[in-house]
């Protein structure tokens, strides 16, 4: 196939479609008409010779050929953007993008204020995007979705660029309110109160599992997998949590809880910020990636 031949305007249709599986997602995406976008898809189909999307029962799916094709068109139209596109100099004061971090709702409520308040001075007309509603690894959201950065335990591997962003201790949280909780939190004490647990699928938090493998063992009355939850679920009951310290001290500032340190040394929690090195050629990106580190920096200063 000649490049002479190749309509290009067709590559930024193809990519949306690909990542949205979904001619009306595409659509929505694209700020085109679904017609205009079905379109589209039928030219692609016909350029590469393959049907690219198949439907299976209401939705769509990617043939192998479509697969091959994502990685290498994000690497080109991302070079493109950031190298003929965008201007030389990035300007974060005139700037309109949006730019997305992807992470755990308990790391974007540590992260997300530090962070929208240095983009609302530096950087007024950007908007940001937080996104904790996904599925897949980390390496599956940065080839897939526009996210700048994603935000992930040390102990979750990715093969993409990483870097440590700060620590957070575990500490035992529980409704301050309560006068039939010891108190001192002592093994035998945890042992004896009803809690609850985080646990998403097979996963547990190591501190669960440190104070399992040291003879404790836990009055487990309800589990969930979003540490947000855990503080409504203690209050106005006798049962004991473990969050991460910089979660709880700031829910804490709106919420009666009870922090207290755990009676075990157990391994810390540690952020780390991942992205795609394609994006290392992207001045906006680079940009963001600083201010995240600066906002995060009181975050690496022990309390």
């Amino acid at each position: 196939m000649d490049l002479v031949d190749v309509n290009l305007n067709l590559l930024v249709p193809l990519q949306a479609l690909l990542r949205e599986r979904s001619i009306t997602g595409a659509a929505r995406r694209l700020g085109l008409s679904q017609p205009a976008t079905s379109h589209a898809l039928a030219r692609c189909r016909r350029l590469f010779g393959d049907e690219l999307l198949h439907r299976v029962g209401r939705g769509y799916e990617l043939t192998p050929r479509a697969l091959s094709l994502q990685a290498p068109l994000d690497d080109i139209l991302t070079k493109v953007r950031g190298t003929v596109l965008d201007p030389a100099v990035f300007d974060p004061a005139t700037t309109c993008r949006t730019f997305t971090v992807a992470g755990a709702n308990s790391t974007l409520t540590v992260v997300g204020p530090r962070l929208m308040e240095l983009l609302s001075h530096r950087a007024p007309h950007a908007r940001l995007r937080l996104l904790s509603n996904y599925t897949g690894s980390p390496d599956e959201l940065l080839r897939s979705v526009d996210v700048d950065v994603v935000l992930v335990p040390d102990v979750l591997p990715t093969a993409h660029t990483r870097r440590h962003l700060y620590t957070d201790r575990w500490v035992l949280v529980a409704d301050a309110r309560r006068t039939d909780v010891p108190d001192r939190f002592t093994l035998d004490a945890i042992g004896d109160l009803p809690c609850a647990v985080f646990e998403d699928g097979p996963a547990r938090v190591l501190p669960e599992r440190t104070l399992e493998a040291n003879g404790v063992r836990r009055q487990v009355r309800v589990q969930y997998s979003d540490f947000l939850l855990a503080p409504m679920l203690l209050l106005d009951t006798r049962m004991v949590g473990i969050l991460q310290e910089r979660l709880a001290r700031r829910l804490a500032a709106h919420l009666p809880l009870r922090i207290e340190p755990l009676p075990i040394a157990t391994t810390n929690l540690c952020i780390d910020e991942v992205w795609n090195p394609r994006a290392d050629q992207d001045a906006a990106a680079r940009w963001l990636r600083r201010t995240l580190r600066e906002a995060t920096a009181p975050l690496r200063r022990p309390e």
